[in-house]
């Protein structure tokens, strides 16, 4: 019950492109983690994402029409030890860069992994993690389509090959 809470409220976060965010449902110390950003922090993670949207001084510079298209989220199953599995979104972001004088936009589909863990206070569960995987440059074809870190240059050339 209170993993199926979470993902509706994943869900509602996606759509809202989390505003508001609810913070309660994220730990404290929350890292995130993507082909080109890593932080830690649930105020750090609010701000990158309120930058994205344009909500903040510097994304209202950079950014405009900023969105996610959720397509599914999956997993979260618990099990009898009360460990929860990861909870998988798929989801497709897009975004205007205006500080360029062209505006293109950037798109990026890939999957989002939260790391769950039950807590003993409400909304007793929080994600601990998410790390992001683009499907351009993060699936590594010889595994059959896993999914694999790769360094940060390779995110940057990626996303300046959609700028240029």
């Amino acid at each position: 019950e209170n993993v199926n809470r979470l993902k509706k409220v994943l869900e509602r976060e996606y759509i809202t492109f989390f505003d508001p965010m609810k913070t309660e449902y994220y730990e404290e110390n929350v890292t995130f983690q993507d082909p080109m950003t890593s932080l830690s922090g649930v105020q750090s993670y609010k701000n990158n994402v309120d930058m994205l949207a344009g909500r903040t001084f510097l994304g209202s510079i950079l950014f405009n029409d900023a969105g996610i298209n959720l397509h599914s989220v999956t997993g979260g199953e618990v099990s009898s030890s009360d460990k929860i599995d990861d909870i998988i979104t798929r989801w497709t972001l897009s975004f205007q860069f205006k500080a360029i004088p062209w505006k293109p936009t950037a798109r990026f589909s890939g999957i989002s992994v939260y790391k769950v863990k039950p807590t003993s206070v409400a909304p007793y569960v929080q994600i601990t993690a998410q790390l992001d995987y683009w499907d351009s440059i993060n699936i590594t074809p010889e595994t059959g389509g896993d999914y694999a870190k790769v360094d940060t240059t390779i995110a940057i050339k990626d996303f300046l090959n959609q700028v240029k």
